[in-house]
């Protein structure tokens, strides 16, 4: 079994995640993305 501890996103699919993840109920992969660490990588243009 693969445990993972971190977890690099971009931006635009982290606030997709943010927005699903957390209010799924019993569900091992939600649990999962709910309890590992999240790194989010953004740039900006000016």
């Amino acid at each position: 079994m693969v445990c993972f501890r971190h977890l690099l996103l971009g931006r635009r699919i982290y606030e997709i995640f943010a927005a699903h993840w957390p209010y799924q109920n019993n569900d091992p992969i939600a649990e999962t993305f709910n309890r590992i660490q999240k790194y989010v990588v953004a740039t900006t243009h000016g």
